[in-house]
C-alpha cells in the first residue's frame, strides 16, 4: 500500500521545482553513504502527538518536546520579539517542520527561511511520517539537504545587506549535538556570509562613486577585450605559474625570477610591478582590480605593453594608459552581467577575501595551472616592513614596530608579527589548498607566515624542479580571440545605450510611487489604513518597487547612494508600539527610499548619458584604427 503522506510531500517538492531532492531521496547509494555513523529515525505517539526522535550510537535523542510544542515554539519566537520579519532566517535542521511552519505563519510576504538539513535519513523519515507538504511547496522556503555544498557563495544569492540587519540564525532542537561538524561548518559559512556582505557594503560606501565612473569609462575596453576562456584553451598544461606579490621577502629572491622567464607563466600583482621592472623582469601578465589603485604603480612605460587582467571597476586611468591585451573578470555589476548573459556569455568570477593576491591565485586556478609557485607572499610584517623596498609603499619605509599586531606561524619557524587583515588572506589560501588538492601550491616566499598545506622550498629550488619546458607566451597572447564577436560587440553597445531610457523610467516610476506614498501617509493619519483604497495603493507601490529593482541599470544609481541607503535602513527592522505607528514608519521608509532613488536618478542622468556616448565614440574610433 502506498504511503499517501510521503507521496503528498514528494508532490510538493516537485511543485516547488525540487526534483533534485526527489532524485536524492530515490538514490539508495546516496542514502547508504549518508549519516554513516548515525542513526535510525523513529517516532512515537504520546498524548495524541507524534514525537520524533533518533538513535545515535547507544543514545536516544528527542527532536520534539514531550509537552506543548506550541508553547515551546512561542518561546522560540520570543527570541526575536523586536524583529519585524521581513528579514530572513538561516536555520540548521528541518526536523519535523514545526519551527518552519511557525516561522512561515508569522512572517509577511517579504520574509524567507533558508534551511540546511544535514541528514537524508531523518528527512526521508519525516516525509513518511509528517505531512509537511504545505512547507515544501512554499516559495519562501529554500532547502539544502545532505551533502549539498553549503558555503558563502551558495548562500550569497539569497541575501542583501538589508537582510543582514535583521538576520536570525537558529538551530532545530538538539541538531547541533547530533551533527557537531556540520553545525560548525554551517555556522562558520553563515558568519563568513555576514562578514562578506558587510565588507562589500563598506567597500561600496567608500568606493561606490569611483565604481560608477570607472565602469562607464572602461566598458569600451571590455568590448574590445580578449577571452580568458580562450587563453585557458591555448595555455600549455606542463608549465608552472608563478604568482609574484609585493611582500618584504621579495627583496631576497626577486633576481632569481629571471631564470623563470620563458619557462613559467609569471603573473604579478599590481603593487609588485615596480620591483620586477627595476630588475628588468617583465611578467607575462599583471592583475589590478582596485578602483583607486595609485597610478604610481604603473608609471614605467613597459607596463603598458604587459597583458592585463582587470575589471570594469578597476582604476580607469590605469586602463587608459595601457595599450596591450586586456582580459576582464566579473565584478558583479548586475547591469553588465545582464547584458553579457543576454548575448550568451559570461565573465569569470574570481574568488578571494579582498586581497589582489587571492584574486590572482583564483585566476591561475581558472586558467588550469596545477602548480603555482608563490613569491613575495609574506602575509606578515617581515623585519617590521609592509612591502618590498622597490615597491611604491616599500619606498615609504613605514615603521610598524609600534603598531598592534597578532602572531602567526612563521615560514622559518617560530612566530611572526602579522595583522587581522593578513590573517584573512592567509585563511583564504589555506582553505583554497584544502578544497582543491589537485592544485599544488609551492610557497617560495622564503619569509613571512607559513601557509599551511603548501609545500615550502626556496625559489631557486622550485625553479630548478618545475621550470623545465620552454614556452613562447607572446605568441599565445597574440592568438587569443576576442571576448565578443563583432556582432556581439555591436549588440553590447546597443544594449548599454538602453541604460539611458531605463534611468528615465526609474525617474518616472519613483515619482509616481512617492506621490502614492504621500497619499498613504495621509490615509494613516486619517485612520483609513484598513480601507480598500489603502490596500490598492500599497499593492501599487509594491509593484513600482519591484519594477525599479528589476531594472539592471539601477546598479549605477546604487553606486551613488550607498551612504544614504545605509542611514535609511539602520533601524528598518525595529517594531513600534502599535500597528499605526509601525505602519507609518514602514510607509515613511518606503517613501524616503524612493525619494533617494528618484533624486539620484535625476542627478545622474545627464552624466550617464554623456559618459555612455563618449564610451561608444571611443569604441567606434578603435574599430576604425
Amino acid at each position: 500500500m502506498k504511503n499517501s503522506i510521503f507521496d503528498k510531500n514528494i508532490a510538493a517538492l516537485i511543485t516547488n521545482g525540487r526534483e533534485d531532492i526527489v532524485d536524492m531521496l530515490n538514490n539508495e547509494k546516496v542514502i547508504e553513504l549518508s549519516d554513516s555513523n548515525i542513526m535510525i529515525a523513529n517516532s512515537e505517539v504520546i498524548q495524541d502527538r507524534t514525537i520524533l526522535y533518533v538513535q545515535k550510537d547507544d543514545s536516544t535523542i528527542q527532536l520534539d518536546s514531550l509537552y506543548d510544542s506550541e508553547m515551546l515554539m512561542d518561546c522560540w519566537m520570543n527570541q526575536c520579539s523586536d524583529i519585524v520579519f521581513n528579514s530572513k532566517l538561516l536555520m540548521f535542521g528541518f526536523g519535523n517542520g514545526m519551527y518552519v511552519r511557525k516561522f512561515l505563519r508569522e512572517i509577511p510576504e517579504t520574509g524567507a527561511i533558508i534551511i540546511y538539513e544535514p541528514s537524508i535519513i531523518i528527512f526521508k523519515y519525516v516525509l513518511n511520517t509528517f505531512d509537511v507538504s504545505d512547507l515544501l511547496e512554499n516559495k519562501k522556503l529554500v532547502l539544502f539537504l545532505g551533502d549539498e555544498v553549503i558555503n558563502k557563495n551558495v548562500l550569497y544569492k539569497y541575501f542583501t545587506y538589508h537582510d543582514i540587519k535583521g538576520l536570525i540564525f537558529l538551530d532545530y532542537l538538539n541538531y547541533r549535538y547530533l551533527f557537531p561538524n556540520e553545525y560548525k561548518k554551517f555556522y562558520t559559512e553563515s558568519q563568513i556570509l555576514v562578514n562578506s556582505i558587510n565588507a562589500t557594503n563598506t567597500v561600496w560606501e567608500r568606493f561606490g562613486e569611483a565604481y560608477y565612473y570607472n565602469t562607464l569609462s572602461n566598458f569600451p575596453y571590455l568590448v574590445m577585450s580578449k577571452s580568458l576562456y580562450h587563453l585557458y584553451i591555448l595555455l600549455p598544461q606542463d608549465i608552472p605559474a608563478i604568482l609574484v606579490s609585493s611582500g618584504p621577502s621579495l627583496d631576497k629572491n626577486i633576481s632569481d625570477l629571471k631564470k623563470a622567464k620563458g619557462k613559467a607563466f609569471i603573473i604579478s600583482v599590481d603593487s609588485a610591478l615596480k620591483a620586477l621592472l627595476k630588475e628588468d623582469i617583465i611578467p607575462d601578465m599583471f592583475i589590478t582590480v582596485d578602483g583607486r589603485k595609485m597610478t604610481a604603480h604603473f608609471e614605467d612605460e613597459r607596463v603598458s605593453k604587459i597583458p592585463m587582467v582587470c575589471s570594469l571597476t578597476s582604476n580607469s586611468e590605469v586602463l587608459n594608459l595601457h595599450h596591450s591585451h586586456k582580459f576582464f573578470v566579473n565584478d558583479l555589476n548586475t547591469h553588465i552581467d545582464y547584458i553579457i548573459a543576454s548575448l550568451g556569455s559570461e565573465l569569470p568570477i574570481l574568488e578571494g577575501s579582498g586581497s589582489v593576491a587571492n584574486s590572482a591565485y583564483s585566476l591561475l586556478e581558472i586558467l588550469g595551472f596545477k602548480t603555482i609557485i608563490m613569491v613575495g607572499q609574506d602575509l606578515a610584517y617581515t623585519d617590521n616592513k609592509t612591502h618590498a623596498a622597490s615597491t611604491v609603499r616599500g619606498a615609504w619605509n613605514l615603521d610598524i614596530s609600534e603598531e598592534a599586531y597578532i602572531e602567526v606561524d612563521g615560514y622559518c619557524g617560530g612566530r611572526v608579527r602579522s595583522s587581522n587583515e593578513f590573517l584573512l588572506y592567509l585563511d583564504w589560501f589555506e582553505k583554497e589548498i584544502a578544497e582543491n588538492p589537485n592544485v599544488r601550491m609551492i610557497n617560495a616566499t622564503e619569509g613571512g607566515a607559513t601557509i599551511h598545506g603548501a609545500e615550502q622550498m626556496s625559489l631557486r629550488e622550485a625553479l630548478e624542479r618545475e621550470c623545465r619546458n620552454d614556452i613562447d607566451l607572446t605568441l599565445v597572447f597574440e592568438n587569443v580571440t576576442r571576448f565578443f564577436s563583432e556582432e556581439q560587440a555591436q549588440l553590447f553597445c546597443d544594449k548599454i545605450m538602453e541604460a539611458i531610457n531605463e534611468t528615465k523610467e526609474i525617474i518616472s516610476i519613483s515619482k509616481r510611487a512617492v506621490d502614492d506614498y504621500y497619499k498613504m501617509i495621509q490615509m494613516i493619519h486619517a485612520n483609513k489604513y484598513h480601507s480598500k483604497e489603502f490596500v490598492k495603493l500599497y499593492e501599487k507601490t509594491k509593484q513600482y518597487g519591484k519594477r525599479i529593482e528589476s531594472i539592471s541599470s539601477l546598479y549605477y544609481i546604487d553606486c551613488r547612494i550607498q551612504n544614504k541607503i545605509k542611514e535609511l535602513t539602520e533601524n528598518i527592522y525595529i517594531t513600534k508600539q502599535n500597528e499605526k505607528e509601525e505602519l507609518l514608519e514602514a510607509i515613511n521608509k518606503g517613501k524616503e527610499y524612493l525619494e533617494v532613488i528618484r533624486d539620484a536618478a535625476i542627478e545622474i542622468l545627464p552624466d550617464l548619458t554623456n559618459r555612455i556616448h563618449l564610451g561608444l565614440d571611443k569604441f567606434n574610433e578603435s574599430k576604425q584604427s
